[in-house]
């Protein structure tokens, strides 16, 4: 096995683990159901940036008391 092999799988085993640390993350969070899936899609998708971005950036549902109702 070379070290770019190595390399490799090391990349790949950690760029999963971050993925699923991201969706177990999500999984506590409350979300709606559109917003849990359009996270775990960034988390997913961009495999190396998107799993810290879904812990740095905390999404979480809207507070009732923050959000403006229509008069």
């Amino acid at each position: 096995m070379t070290t770019t092999e190595v390399l490799r799988i090391v990349m790949i085993v950690l760029a999963s683990a971050m993925t699923v640390l991201a969706l177990h993350y999500l999984r506590g969070r409350g979300l709606p159901r559109f917003q849990a899936i359009a996270w775990a899609l960034l988390a997913l998708l961009i495999p190396v940036v998107g799993p810290f971005l879904v812990v740095v950036l905390r999404p979480r549902a809207a507070c009732p008391e923050k959000v403006l109702s229509k008069s």
